[in-house]
């Protein structure tokens, strides 16, 4: 092979490395491999009124979204209250059920469920569920009701119910403030 013939074969190659190292990883614009994902843009933090600790770790406040509003029913000896809240992690629909048991404002006992509907007769109770579909059922603990029924507070221990793929062990324990917005 000719010199000219080895010089152009070595100026192909130097062009070759060089477009190769200019189209190569690491180089912003001009990277030909796949960018990094996407970072999720974070929750705005939320005050605690109630604390989710256990299994999940989260606070959330009701949410006072016109479109999510609340329903509460207090009367008789009924109280029923279904209630969106919006968590660090995620939103919850929490749903409190006296039916037959409500005299007012004061303190209940929690029991574990006997009757699955919220508008059974059946001891007082509340539940919770996950944006993504589980729900937890209140196993024990107690809850005040202020007058009027439209608030109060919680310190329930919940254990799973349904909605996940795999069952979680252990409990949640779900305190803090409730109230109708």
């Amino acid at each position: 092979m000719s010199r000219a013939g080895i010089l152009a074969l070595l100026a192909a190659f130097v062009v070759g490395v060089g477009v190769l190292a200019w189209l190569g990883p690491g180089n912003g614009v001009h990277s030909l491999t796949t960018p990094p994902p996407a970072t999720p843009t974070p929750r705005p933090h939320v005050p605690c009124e109630v604390v989710l600790t256990g299994d999940v770790k989260d606070c959330g406040i009701p949410v006072s979204d016109p479109a999510t509003r609340s329903a509460c029913v207090a009367a008789g000896n009924v109280l029923r209250a279904t209630m969106r809240l919006r968590g660090n992690a995620r939103d919850y629909v929490l749903s409190i059920a006296m039916v037959g048991w409500y005299h007012g404002a004061s303190t209940y006992q929690l029991w574990p469920w006997g009757q699955t509907s919220l508008t059974a007769p059946d001891v007082p109770k509340v539940a919770l569920q996950f944006d993504s579909g589980a729900i937890w059922e209140s196993s024990d603990g107690s809850m005040t009701v202020a007058a009027g029924g439209q608030s109060g507070t919680l310190d329930a221990r919940l254990g799973y119910v349904s909605g996940l793929p795999e069952a979680p062990l252990g409990l949640l324990t779900l305190s803090g403030s409730w109230s109708c917005v």
